[in-house]
């Protein structure tokens, strides 16, 4: 059997944390058909998820720096997909069971 080296070089961690963007962007852009006021938070928690299973799976051991790259990316990406490149999502306020459309004019004395 032959040696695993592993390393916390700055592409090493660099390599985690744009695979936890991606998961985080393609889960919240998943997210968006199915909870589309909470996607963000579903795309952050479901690639979370992805990059603490394949730590804690690997044969090398855990390694909190590679799950904390990985989170940080998964935040990242999350965010940016929600408000960068998924349309708005126009979301009712709290106590009103209605829709409602209105204009504020403010004028300033």
């Amino acid at each position: 059997m032959g040696e695993a080296f592993a390393s916390d070089s700055f592409y090493s961690e660099a390599s985690h944390g744009l695979f936890g963007a991606l998961t985080g962007g393609a889960f919240t852009w998943g997210a968006d058909y199915v909870l589309p006021e909470h996607r963000a938070l579903v795309g952050f928690a479901a690639g979370a998820t992805v990059g603490i299973l394949g730590e804690a799976l690997s044969r090398n051991g855990f390694s909190a720096l590679d799950a904390g790259s990985h989170l940080l990316g998964a935040a990242f990406g999350a965010a940016v997909t929600d408000k960068f490149l998924l349309a708005p999502v126009i979301k009712r306020d709290v106590g009103h069971s209605s829709s409602y459309i209105g204009v504020i004019l403010v004028k300033h004395f």
